[in-house]
């Protein structure tokens, strides 16, 4: 997130723009992926997480609709779609 601007009815959030596709539509068009780009993209992704996790936030809706890529490289996954994450403590 770039920027944060507020009026009395809305707020705007100035976004990334993500040139690339969900790694849903990816799937789709591919068929499949080889063991070292799938590792790859899971590593993207396992990377992502501990960043959340580390600063007490949980995405609660992760799926392949919800992963999108800068543009055409493999190592440029991106998370999106808050809308349900939370917060959350240390500990159980």
């Amino acid at each position: 997130m770039y920027e944060i601007f507020e009026s009395e009815a809305n707020i705007h959030l100035i976004l990334e723009h993500l040139n690339g596709k969900e790694l849903f539509d990816q799937i789709k068009e591919r068929g499949y992926y080889r063991e070292k780009d799938a590792a790859t993209i899971l590593k993207c992704i396992l990377n992502a997480l501990v960043v959340l996790h580390a600063n007490h936030i949980v995405h609660r809706d992760l799926k392949p609709e919800n992963l999108i890529f800068r543009d055409d490289n493999l190592n440029s996954l991106v998370i999106i779609d808050f809308g349900l994450s939370t917060t959350c403590k240390d500990g159980p």
